[in-house]
């Protein structure tokens, strides 16, 4: 997988740690759209994330991994005008 992991990737968790510390605030690392892959844990949408209080949101692999990029990000940008 070329997925980087911050749980067993050092690189990744040293930039996780960094932004942590800078903006003191909890990052969501997973953001899905339609369930979790069989390498992912602990999942939500950005919908989810932002109604549990997320401040920032980390989206990686449902867009730069779907046939569409574009058409993904509204679709994420649609879920997260709804009321």
């Amino acid at each position: 997988s070329t997925d980087l992991a911050p749980g067993t990737d050092p690189h990744t968790r040293q930039l996780v740690d960094s932004a942590l510390a800078s903006i003191q605030k909890p990052i969501l690392i997973g953001a899905i759209l339609d369930g979790p892959g069989p390498d992912q844990r602990r999942t939500a949408t950005p919908a989810a994330a932002l109604a549990a209080g997320a401040d920032f949101l980390v989206i990686g692999r449902p867009i730069t991994r779907a046939e569409d990029p574009g058409a993904a990000l509204r679709r994420i940008s649609e879920e997260l005008s709804r009321p």
